[in-house]
């Protein structure tokens, strides 16, 4: 196994390619294709793990002060997918994954330093060439809705992101008269920032209902069209800024290059991203994206993504075989009883999994022989803890 990672000749560009083939048929034809992208830290220890460095910890730093740690910062992008079985949560299936090198690294391999956002852009371009006739909606955290990525997208991707609260926003430039002279103008006047247009009584909140994060929200927003010069151009932007009627929250804003697109539905879009946050902890805390410490490059850029890979198939295989992957699930011991769902993360996912494969050994070995069910399940459940 060891020699599959770090010697083995296999590109890991046909194995994301195929993952992508594997969750397409889960769209209709004319339905948008979704994708979340972001990065994460897999921290590690010692002095000779190759390609880490200081990195940026998201878990420990807060507004105030920043944290870095050593490690590996991965750069991901994935397909948001809903399945028929569960209407109401949505899943992030990986199609891509770079590590990110630092520019002493890149010194030491020959090659160009590249940003997280250019690696982003250029992933989004790869991913949306292998379905050139389909249309994709790409969801980006404030680090991603950037200059690099949103004016550089497809043709066939459009963006949903987030926005600034001291924004420069634009009216688009006015039209354009015969015999005018000169350089035709890129924008309009002035506007105010979306921090100024939510202080603004003149302009009144509008109360709307949304799906956000899993429950139903109640929340209050104003919404504008609007050019975001430094980083969409010339492109006009549907703008939405959120106020928590509670006043728990500080004021977002958000915004989609999909002028189509009502206000619940774009925040409804971005809160998906968060699947991909739920991709990431699977990845760590079932599948050890963390433990390797590899001390090459080519098992560096192997190994983890790897477990990432892994976490998408054993969902994709569970939406697939959904009936049969049911009467493998745990039973809810009687200290866990208020669990709602039994049977929609990924834990249960792949405790059906195990279970399964292990039936299937255990029988192989009994020659076929059907075994008592109160014994093989409680083999089963011993084995799938002991895995």
């Amino acid at each position: 196994m060891r020699q599959l990672f770090s010697r083995a000749r296999w590109s890991f560009d046909d194995l994301w390619r195929l993952m992508f083939s594997l969750v397409l048929p889960w769209f209709s034809n004319t339905e948008k294709i979704g994708l979340a992208g972001d990065d994460t830290l897999a921290r590690k220890q010692g002095d000779h793990i190759r390609g880490a460095g200081m990195h940026h910890d998201p878990l420990l730093s807060t507004a105030k002060r920043v944290f870095l740690h050593f490690g590996h910062n991965w750069v991901a992008l994935a397909v948001i997918v809903r399945f028929p079985f569960l209407s109401e949560k949505s899943f992030a299936i990986p199609v891509m994954a770079q590590l990110y090198r630092t520019k002493k690294d890149c010194e030491r391999l020959g090659v160009p330093h590249r940003t997280h956002t250019e690696m982003m852009r250029e992933m989004i371009a790869t991913v949306a060439s292998w379905a050139p006739h389909r249309l994709f909606e790409f969801t980006g955290d404030s680090a991603y809705g950037c200059e690099v990525v949103v004016k550089n997208l497809p043709p066939n991707v459009q963006c949903v992101g987030r926005l600034r609260m001291d924004a420069a926003l634009y009216d688009p430039p006015p039209t354009r008269k015969k015999g005018d002279r000169g350089r035709p103008r890129k924008r309009g006047k002035r506007l105010p920032t979306p921090k100024e247009i939510a202080e603004d009584p003149k302009n009144p909140w509008i109360e709307i209902r949304a799906f956000l994060y899993g429950r139903w929200v109640t929340t209050t927003i104003k919404n504008i069209k609007a050019l975001w010069y430094t980083t969409a151009g010339d492109r006009l932007l549907s703008i939405v800024i959120v106020r928590d009627p509670s006043g728990k929250r500080h004021d977002e804003a958000f915004f989609s290059t999909d002028l189509t697109m009502t206000p619940v539905q774009i925040l409804e879009r971005f809160a998906l991203r968060w699947t991909l946050e739920t991709l990431f902890e699977n990845s760590k805390q079932s599948l050890g994206f963390e433990d390797p410490q590899n001390r090459t490059d080519q098992a560096v850029e192997r190994t983890a993504p790897f477990a990432m890979f892994l976490t998408g198939l054993v969902t994709l295989w569970y939406a697939q075989n959904w009936e049969i992957a049911t009467a493998f699930l745990p039973e809810v011991g009687p200290w866990y009883t208020h669990k709602p769902h039994v049977g929609i993360s990924f834990a249960d996912m792949l405790a059906a999994l195990r279970r399964l494969s292990f039936r299937e050994i255990i029988t192989q070995e009994a020659d076929g022989k059907p075994l008592p069910r109160k014994t093989l399940d409680l083999v089963l459940h011993l084995l799938q803890w002991a895995a």
